[in-house]
């Protein structure tokens, strides 16, 4: 008997090399089966890819379209704010980003009106382009809009601007909740009968 167990090691070695072959091949159909879940996946994110990029393309159109919509009354809002620049035409972008891209004209330079307005002047332009986009897009049964602090940057000249544009736009229609602790802007507020007291 221990003849016969000796003869058979080269055979168990065949048998462990025979079993690595199974294992082995295991191993290859397991990887072809993951080949498969990998082209699907690759496939499925070729249309989530897709379906993105249209969606993507969607939402730059629409929000082109509206901020295009509101650039004329974008435009009034700021000369009645700032007067003295009826000759400014600022136009509304919409790059595909988060935000908006403002680029101005003054005679015949255009560039961002970053390069050449002052703080005062850049949030007047923010707090036009709130308004002209919840003009727009208001469709609330009760108009209230809330303002905290909007004029902070403003100076005193300007700010009569935007009582100005408070009065002459939205009043009668709109309720607006000023928040402020500047009194100067109340009282400004408040002779031009934006507030009654």
């Amino acid at each position: 008997i221990e003849g016969y167990m000796e003869s058979l090691e080269a055979r168990d070695e065949l048998s462990d090399a025979h079993a690595d072959l199974v294992r082995t091949l295991d191993a290859l159909e397991d990887l072809d089966e993951d080949k498969d879940k990998v082209d699907e996946f690759n496939a499925l994110r070729n249309e989530l890819d897709t379906v993105t990029d249209l969606y993507s393309e969607a939402r730059r159109t629409v929000l082109n379209d509206l901020y295009e919509s509101i650039e004329e009354e974008f435009n009034q809002y700021y000369t009645t704010i700032h007067p003295d620049e009826d000759d400014i035409d600022i136009d509304l972008d919409f790059e595909g980003t988060d935000s908006v891209e403002l680029e101005a004209t003054h005679e015949t330079e255009r560039d961002s009106p970053l390069a050449y307005h002052s703080e005062g002047h850049i949030d007047t332009m923010g707090l036009c382009l709130f308004l002209a986009l919840r003009q727009e897009l208001g469709s609330l049964e009760v108009d209230i809009v809330m303002l905290d602090d909007v004029v902070m940057s403003v100076d005193k000249n300007h700010r009569r601007g935007v009582v100005r544009l408070l009065n002459e736009q939205f009043r009668g229609e709109t309720q607006a909740v000023l928040a402020t602790h500047d009194e100067v802007w109340a009282d400004q507020l408040e002779k031009q009968g934006v507030i009654p007291r």
